[in-house]
């Protein structure tokens, strides 16, 4: 098996990610390939810091799950100006990572099995700044250039009622998982990407699910190669 030198797996939190990137991973590895696993998502470093100031300062605003968690984010406000210094400080901040985490290792011969890559730093940036519009910002657009063009895309995914049951009370609010999966919806377009829904299938059924989508990838790339 050649595998791609970046696999990214995304989706909201409880479709099982994590678990089958390990899985994945340690395929990989029982095969002789050098394998890492990276976790993008945002705020970074810059924008970390100044999402502190802002709640700090008072700048802030809450959304609540079912059972009445309230997660805190910072008031980026509706100021235009204020929305596109946000995205640009997380733009310079999560390039450094970007660089040490998974372009200078693919470099060196490693492939990369990612938990959340640039879709999911795209659609933090844009619920921060609460406008979904800027998927299709400029930014967002550079940030994509950093998906190479050999990269392997798989969307688990599942509906809300699942993973409350999966999550019980850390569950996200439904409010940004709907933002979550319009963004994923406007953010594949263009891309070749493979969808998984985990709603109905074991953990067992989606590592083989997944495994057969890195295997068609490897089936694929040699087809390519003979024409």
């Amino acid at each position: 098996m050649s595998p791609p030198k970046l696999v990214v797996l995304y989706g909201p939190d409880g479709v099982g990610k994590s678990t089958h990137v390990e899985i994945l991973m340690d395929i990989l590895r029982s095969r002789g390939y050098k394998v890492r696993i990276v976790w993008l998502r945002g705020p970074h470093t810059l924008a970390f810091l100044l999402s502190k100031m802002l709640m700090k300062a008072g700048r802030k605003r809450s959304i609540v799950n079912p059972a009445g968690r309230v997660k805190t984010l910072p008031l980026i406000g509706s100021n235009r100006i204020g929305k596109q210094v946000w995205a640009f400080i997380e733009f310079i901040s999560v390039l450094p990572l970007i660089l040490i985490k998974v372009i200078i290792p693919l470099k060196l011969g490693y492939i990369i099995v990612a938990d959340r890559y640039v879709f999911d730093v795209i659609i933090s940036t844009s619920f921060y700044i609460d406008d979904l519009s800027f998927v299709d910002h400029r930014l967002a657009k550079l940030l994509k250039k950093l998906i190479p063009p050999d990269s392997l895309l798989i969307h688990l995914d599942t509906d809300y009622n699942t993973l409350r049951q999966r999550r019980g009370d850390s569950v996200e609010a439904q409010v940004f998982i709907d933002f979550q999966k319009r963004g994923y919806e406007r953010l594949s377009e263009g891309y070749e990407t493979h969808y998984i829904d985990t709603s109905k299938l074991t953990i067992d059924e989606t590592s083989k699910a997944i495994l057969k989508i890195v295997e068609y990838y490897n089936q694929q790339t040699k087809l390519d190669g003979r024409l």
